[in-house]
């Protein structure tokens, strides 16, 4: 059985593309803020993107855009540099939908490896 988990957040660090045993996996962080004012909390989640949304997101995506992510939540436990017990969440993203950072604008285009591209079939 596994859990699904949804973010919105911004992407802070450029995404990276790599290669893994000849699939394209693409990496990226962002940071999901939780509340308001003196009670927001922020959760960075490590996203992984595998296969051709991999190689299609790589040239679309930057550090500070907004997207919503969804997919497969873990978790890993690590030590850092100050010898403090740390967990990061890790987020293997089914679907990744753009969101737009300005208010006004409403248009969001979504790249999910579940859905294929609709055919236009009018003759004009």
């Amino acid at each position: 059985m596994s859990n699904t988990y949804t973010a919105l957040g911004k992407i802070v660090d450029e995404p990276q593309l790599k290669e893994v045993n000849n699939t394209s996996l693409l990496k990226f962080k962002i940071a999901d803020n939780n509340g308001y004012g003196d009670r927001q909390t922020t959760n960075w989640v490590y996203c992984d993107v595998w296969g051709k949304q991999a190689v299609n997101l790589s040239n679309i995506l930057s550090p500070k855009r907004e997207v919503m992510v969804s997919g497969t939540l873990t978790s890993r436990e690590y030590v850092d540099n100050t010898g403090a017990n740390r967990t990061a969440l890790q987020l293997r993203c089914n679907e990744v939908t753009l969101t737009s950072n300005k208010a006004a604008e409403t248009n969001v285009q979504s790249v999910s490896e579940h859905t294929a591209p609709v055919e236009d079939d009018m003759p004009f």
